[in-house]
């Protein structure tokens, strides 16, 4: 399928966005095991509070798998649409 690639500006402002999501996803990969130290530490240093703490550290943990979730599904849809746009002119 020949198709017309889009605008340069606009694919030099992907790429970037790219590298930003990019450095995103890389962020909440190491934010993920981060909680994972921390939510027990603060749970053995806080005996008045431990139920808040399990409740509040289950809800952040599902909320960083949903957003580690749809970062990653923006970031696949982002590579393939450049993939699908390049020059091929060059």
């Amino acid at each position: 399928m020949i198709h017309e690639p889009p605008p340069r500006p606009l694919r030099t402002l992907s790429r970037s966005v790219l590298r930003v999501m990019e450095a995103g996803g890389r962020f909440l990969l190491w934010l993920g095991p981060g909680l994972l130290v921390i939510l027990p530490l603060v749970w053995l240093l806080n005996p008045h509070a431990r139920d808040e703490v399990l409740a509040q550290g289950s809800v952040a943990l599902l909320l960083w798998g949903a957003m580690a979730a749809g970062w990653h599904i923006v970031l696949v849809f982002l590579r393939w649409w450049m993939w699908w746009h390049r020059d091929e002119r060059g």
